[in-house]
């Protein structure tokens, strides 16, 4: 392939994964499975009846629960996640 034929196709950049979505792809496939459907439970979780931000379904404690796993993620990296908000959008 010569430059011009180079210079005309742009590349195709995949999206980057966020912490918790690179997590997913390396797990297990069971506990990949588990984390979903923990990720599924928090945010099936109403907000509006939360009672705290420790108690239930939250963040935190999907955060807490990595961590004793010995998996270091941001509770801010999971909560972007949650909410589709993260560089993976999933």
């Amino acid at each position: 392939m010569g430059l011009a034929e180079r210079l005309a196709v742009a590349p195709v950049v995949k999206p980057q994964m966020c912490a918790v979505g690179r997590l997913l792809e390396r797990l297990p496939e069971s506990e990949a499975v588990a984390l979903q459907e923990a990720i599924d439970k928090v945010r099936g979780v109403d907000p509006t009846v939360r009672k705290g931000r420790s108690e239930g379904y939250t963040a935190v404690w999907l955060t807490n629960v990595l961590k004793d796993e010995g998996i270091v993620v941001s509770r801010h990296t999971v909560t972007r996640h949650v909410a589709r908000e993260c560089s993976c959008g999933s």
